[in-house]
């Protein structure tokens, strides 16, 4: 479990550096679509379709698995602090199992409209063309790799342990 974990935080790192990546560029492709727009009159062609198409949903996607790896996502406490510890360890099961089952599902249509996306050439007319399957592959490799993520944080659950945050989170 140990092995599987340690290769599954490398891979998280590996996605936050590209949703960090992400991110910058799209900081620089609005700015130099605002500077063209507002200082020459000429605003760069389908900055909307790649900062909607490409660029966030690599943000959010990728970010995904890492966020759930420091158990920071958002997350009711108050209330759950006061269960008994047997009761919060067997709620945590059901979440992580619920979410477990949803995002594998997700990630399956995620994967599978990306092949359909490629195979059919699908493309968001524009300016520029945009072809709608690397979005698509974004969101099932970050759903793909939440889903293991929820799958080793529920077996560790279930093995009697707590899953350990990636980083140590005040509450």
């Amino acid at each position: 479990m140990e092995l599987l974990d340690n290769g599954l935080r490398r891979l998280e790192r590996l996605l936050e550096a590209i949703a960090g990546l992400a991110l910058v560029v799209m900081m620089l492709v609005i700015s130099a679509d605002g500077g063209g727009r507002y200082l020459f009159d000429r605003p760069l062609p389908s900055v909307y379709e790649l900062v909607e198409l490409y660029l966030m949903i690599a943000l959010i996607f990728l970010a995904l698995p890492g966020l759930q790896a420091m158990r920071s996502n958002p997350a009711v406490t108050l209330l759950f602090r006061l269960f008994p510890a047997g009761l919060q360890r067997w709620l945590d099961v059901g979440f992580l199992t619920i979410a477990l089952a949803v995002i594998t599902l997700m990630a399956w249509k995620a994967a599978e409209t990306a092949w359909i996306s490629f195979a059919e050439s699908r493309v968001i007319n524009g300016v520029i063309d945009m072809p709608t399957g690397p979005s698509w592959v974004f969101a099932a490799v970050g759903l793909s790799v939440l889903a293991l993520r929820l799958l080793v944080q529920l077996l560790t659950r279930l093995a009697g342990r707590e899953p350990q945050a990636a980083v140590q989170i005040e509450h």
